[in-house]
């Protein structure tokens, strides 16, 4: 996604999550907004209640691999949407989900398929383009690595097992910020950019990993 848009469509996600009428897109627009924070969209499915701390603003991700997992900064916002979300107009609980923050109208995960559905609808209204839900994972990584210029940090931020995954990513940064990456980002351009960055090809990350 070109970054200098990013903050529209960020306000865009935080409008619809506060005003719009609609209870699923607004849970929508909250599954959204974690995957801009670096969430996989098989981690933003499965948030739990207990995953959201109120009291130092941070998300517990489980990792899709089974790990240890990770944290991430959230904001306020975000956090009190989800609350007000399931306070009003929360579908009927199905026993052994109780506890997922974002469900379906019978109770049920949401599907990876309404998720890249909304995600491409929204982000043509923005961008001009329809992008998919790795994009906002990869998008995340690009601003993270542009305020730290730590490729570590973003590993971490990510969650990767290998830097490797992470320099796929990196590879994609604009001339500027790839000056100061490790030569082997540098090799890994145009592996990167034709598998993994596309509007236009399916999510990379359906069913996989990285």
């Amino acid at each position: 996604m070109p970054l200098e848009q990013v903050a529209d469509f960020e306000r865009r996600l935080e409008r619809c999550w506060w005003t719009n009428r609609s209870w699923s897109k607004r849970r929508d627009a909250l599954m959204l907004g974690a995957m801009l924070l670096g969430l996989r969209s098989i981690e933003a499915r499965k948030i739990r209640l207990r995953d959201l701390s109120g009291s130092d603003g941070v998300l517990f991700v489980r990792t899709a691999k089974g790990g240890p997992g990770r944290t991430v900064p959230v904001g306020d916002s975000w956090l009190s949407a989800v609350r007000t979300v399931r306070q009003r107009g929360f579908p009927r609980k199905q026993k052994g989900r109780e506890d997922l923050a974002f469900v379906t109208h019978s109770g049920d995960y949401v599907s990876y398929e309404q998720l890249r559905r909304r995600c491409r609808e929204w982000t043509r209204a923005v961008f001009g383009e329809s992008f998919t839900l790795h994009c906002l994972r990869h998008t995340a990584a690009l601003r993270m690595y542009r305020a730290t210029a730590d490729v570590l940090a973003v590993q971490r931020f990510l969650g990767h097992a290998s830097l490797r995954w992470t320099a796929t990513y990196l590879a994609m940064a604009e001339p500027a910020m790839r000056a100061g990456l490790p030569d082997f980002v540098q090799s890994d351009r145009r592996h990167a950019l034709l598998r993994l960055y596309r509007g236009d090809v399916e999510d990379f990350n359906h069913g996989r990993t990285a």
